[in-house]
């Protein structure tokens, strides 16, 4: 039996771009926040692009040729309604095809969700089976409800550009073990810079636990972590070349006892 931390290990990432008509005044930011992400990734990671409005667009499959995901979001355009849940549940399929076991998806939207068919609690049970750690970027200051009655089209006029539902990210990634950053100030790069810094550095860590026996097949043990800390998000590692299960955590801490 071994248990470690990987304070910096590769993870496959996905970027999921918000480009209803809502976030018009925000397709900028959004830009930059792609930006951001990729900069900061490590070179080895994989990485692919999707933009949602009605439904989800793959603008860049896994790469990690990092630079063709700054390439792709020059075509970014906001237009339609929102199908947030929706696009999470194929932004986590998609992830399941990446190339590691470590799983973070970053969302950048004012969650305004008009037209989903799944629902939140839907989106998360996806991510958490998934093993997807999600983060968001929440761009506005005005709160919004949490779904907006009708269907809207077109350029969402009738939306205050300030609209931001921070409450629905925030229902989405805290329980798939990750955070909502939230960016009052449409245009404020600082604290835009610094929301991504610290998706990027508390997406990284995480322990593993698992077992070396070549007499033994992994499909037929479990391994259980008793979880004393409420911070700690656990997960399987899947797909199981050993029977594992991962802990992540923002900070190396004291490893719970089993």
């Amino acid at each position: 039996l071994f248990a470690e931390y990987l304070a910096n290990g590769p993870a496959s990432v996905l970027i999921l771009a918000d480009t209803s008509g809502s976030t018009q005044a925000k397709i900028p930011q959004a830009r930059e926040a792609i930006t951001l992400v990729v900069n900061n990734l490590d070179p080895r990671d994989d990485v692919a692009l999707f933009a949602f409005s009605s439904k989800p667009f793959n603008l860049q499959s896994f790469t990690r040729e990092h630079s063709a995901i700054i390439e792709r979001e020059t075509v970014l355009h906001a237009y339609g309604s929102t199908s947030l849940f929706d696009s999470v549940h194929t932004a986590t399929t998609t992830l399941q095809r990446g190339c590691y076991a470590r799983r973070v998806l970053v969302v950048i939207s004012d969650g305004i969700d008009n037209t989903s068919g799944k629902t939140v609690d839907e989106a998360v049970h996806d991510l958490k089976s998934g093993g997807v750690s999600a983060y968001a970027i929440a761009i506005g200051k005005l709160d919004a409800p949490t779904r907006n009655p009708g269907f809207f089209f077109g350029p969402d006029v009738d939306l205050d550009p300030e609209l931001v539902n921070e409450k629905s990210l925030g229902l989405l990634t805290n329980p798939a073990g990750g955070s909502t950053f939230k960016v009052r100030e449409i245009g404020d790069r600082d604290l835009l810079a610094a929301a991504v810094k610290s998706i990027m550095e508390s997406s990284r860590g995480q322990y593993v636990v698992g077992f070396i026996d070549p007499w033994i097949d992994p499909a037929l043990v479990t391994i259980q972590i008793k979880n004393h800390e409420e911070y700690l998000v656990t997960r399987p590692k899947t797909p199981p070349t050993a029977s594992a299960t991962a802990a992540r955590a923002p900070s190396p801490a004291p490893l719970p006892s089993s």
